[in-house]
């Protein structure tokens, strides 16, 4: 009842009949100019326009159709998070095919067994890196037709009658396009909400991983519902760190952004998170425990380096913030005089703190992925970083269960 009476009031009508290229594309036609996605370059952030990301999107897609895709196959996609990985995953959904990412961090067998077991046609991968696992197992995945490199850096001089650069697949969809302007929109008519556009291999705990099959219609609904949970605007800033491979960032850095239509913004490598978040203050935030813990003892470290008045100043302003914590979320209501104290508290001290790690402007924010440490949790209540839970699996397109609005129990 909760969430059908925010539907009222908030954000796009749901459509059952709608599927994730439909819905990109629509919101890209009318969102044209404005950014869908930001990612460094030479140490500047570089802005990607909707408009821009559609084409992309559309130029890949086009190339997978060129090259004979059939609706249903699997492609393997494997890098880290940038503009091309989600140009990429949405060209595969596009073109009708099943995206079947894989992690990073997996050795050349393991990508071998997901290769093999989605029986995959063809495969992005995003550098030269990523190009060598392939070929270490390329007489174990002979169903793969083609390989598409997204960073050719140190690949320049190398050949190989499988392997092409992500621009020569664009190009090849250039050409479909001028030849059959139609063919994607046809292709995207004929896909349907039941139609399977993820296959994300979860860790086996009893064996070899296993594929959960998604929906178009999964996973827009999870990124209606939770929007719908926890009001999510389209001037919203996020910060994709975490492995895309996973359904939660995938959920936080595609799936939510295509349906109510905020930026993304990508980490220029993993040891830049904490100067990214600096950088861009994101309003909506998605973590795993072991980020926050970080953050705690990084703050605490700096406390420690500080003078005596700002170590005072921090104690004294972090003990009216656990009170106004334990009043609000345990007790149920704020004494007047409490919210004065906590109201200048976080004036003078807390909200320049959290402004130095890139938390000042976090509105919806979530830890997920693993158990958070109930003491961690409320110490950034404490400072106003109000974290929100989210519990979920893979075979419910990541987040099931959250924390609704104002209603959050820590721990």
């Amino acid at each position: 009842m909760a969430i059908a009476k925010v539907q009222e009031t908030h954000g796009p009508a749901f459509h059952w009949h709608t599927t994730a290229p439909r819905l990109f594309f629509q919101q890209a036609e009318r969102l044209a100019d404005r950014i869908a996605l930001r990612h460094k370059e030479l140490g500047l952030w570089a802005p990607v326009t909707w408009r821009e990301y559609a084409r992309q999107v559309r130029r890949l897609a086009n190339g997978l159709l060129a090259l004979g895709l059939e609706k249903g196959d699997r492609v393997g996609l494997i890098g880290e998070n940038r503009p091309e990985w989600l140009y990429a995953d949405l060209a595969i959904q596009a073109a009708g095919g099943i995206s079947t990412a894989i992690y990073t961090t997996n050795s050349a067998q393991q990508c071998q067994y997901v290769l093999s077991h989605s029986q995959s046609r063809f495969y992005f991968v995003e550098n030269e890196e990523q190009l060598d696992k392939y070929l270490m197992i390329e007489d174990q995945v002979p169903h793969i037709e083609r390989v598409f490199v997204m960073d050719m850096e140190g690949l320049r001089g190398f050949r190989h009658e499988k392997v092409m650069a992500l621009e020569e697949l664009a190009q090849l969809g250039d050409e479909l396009q001028r030849r059959h302007p139609g063919a994607l929109d046809e292709r995207i008519a004929h896909i349907g909400p039941d139609d399977v556009a993820l296959l994300i291999y979860t860790s086996g705990t009893t064996g070899p991983p296993k594929g959960a099959m998604l929906t178009h219609l999964n996973v827009l609904w999870t990124a209606d519902s939770l929007g719908r949970a926890n009001p999510i605007r389209e001037d919203e800033e996020t910060l994709s760190f975490l492995p895309l491979s996973h359904i939660a960032q995938r959920m936080v850095s595609l799936y939510l952004p295509l349906y109510w239509g905020f930026t993304v913004n990508f980490c220029e490598n993993t040891d830049t998170v904490l100067q990214d978040m600096r950088e861009i203050c994101p309003t909506l935030v998605f973590a795993v425990p072991r980020i926050w813990e970080k953050l705690h003892s990084g703050i605490e470290l700096q406390i420690e380096e500080a003078d005596w008045f700002k170590r005072w100043a921090y104690k004294t302003a972090l003990a009216i913030g656990r009170r106004h914590t334990k009043a609000a979320l345990e007790d149920g209501s704020v004494p007047a005089t409490l919210k004065l104290l906590y109201a200048l508290a976080r004036l003078a001290v807390l909200h320049p703190l959290t402004r130095r790690v890139g938390l000042n402007r976090a509105r919806f924010v979530i830890s997920g992925a693993a158990p958070s440490r109930p003491d961690v949790l409320r110490y950034f209540h404490s400072l106003g970083v109000p974290i929100r839970e989210v519990y979920g699996q893979t075979e419910g397109s990541g987040p099931t269960t959250t924390h609704h609005g104002a209603r959050i129990k820590l721990g």
